[in-house]
């Protein structure tokens, strides 16, 4: 059987068009700014955990790292003495945008995207 050579640019053709499609939207869906997955100098980290210190007196901070949210540079995990988780948001100077505490439901919506797997035999 003999395939033209029309058909064949055209399948050539459809292929590389899913492949291109393929790749701007797995690359869209997956950066969410361009600071996502950016590594903090110790510098910042210092400061950012300093900011998110002196916001929850006496706490201990969980995590920092840069922040793919608009209009905030970094974002702090911190736990406070009674054991209350808080989520403090920083600009580039190191100021305190927003303090929440996490709630019950915020923890087991983390849990939920774990991507740890058990075995329940």
């Amino acid at each position: 059987m003999k395939t033209s050579k029309r058909t064949v640019i055209a399948g050539v053709a459809v292929v590389a068009a899913l492949g291109a499609g393929g790749a701007v939207w797995a690359t869209a869906a997956n950066a969410d700014g361009p600071d996502d997955d950016r590594v903090l100098s110790a510098q910042e980290r210092s400061s950012a955990e300093s900011a998110a210190l002196a916001a929850v007196a006496g706490g201990t901070i969980l995590d920092v790292e840069a922040s793919d949210d608009k209009g905030v540079a970094y974002e702090a995990e911190v736990r406070d003495p009674a054991g209350q988780e808080w989520d403090i948001d920083l600009d580039s100077t190191f100021k305190v945008l927003t303090k929440s505490a996490d709630t019950e439901a915020d923890n087991e919506a983390d849990d939920d995207t774990d991507d740890s797997t058990e075995d329940d035999d």
